[in-house]
């Protein structure tokens, strides 16, 4: 359901998520029925930067907002680079 990353200390927002979910007036509840997501608890957390999509949500994501990744914040930043400074570090698993 969700990548989370232990030593990320700052959580960083995902802004554009949240108010393209917003704009259309469906709550964490409307998305997590039309992705498939168990928990819709799990929405709010990708919001909020506890938690990052795994691949499967992510494209459920796109689908369901007709956006890119990159139009919906869920293309993870090395070193803050890029325009959308609110959106995730990194997109691959943590490695152990």
């Amino acid at each position: 359901m969700e990548e989370s990353n232990p030593t990320r200390k700052t959580l960083v927002p995902n802004h554009l998520l949240k108010a393209e979910r917003e704009r259309r007036n469906w709550t964490h509840k409307n998305v997590a029925e039309m992705i498939n997501l168990p928990n819709p608890h799990t929405v709010g957390r990708w919001e909020r930067g506890y938690s990052f999509p795994l691949p499967h949500y992510r494209q459920e994501l796109c689908r369901i907002f007709a956006k890119s990744a990159e139009e919906l914040g869920l293309v993870k930043r090395k070193n803050g680079a890029g325009s959308q400074p609110s959106t995730l570090a990194e997109s691959s698993p943590v490695e152990s």
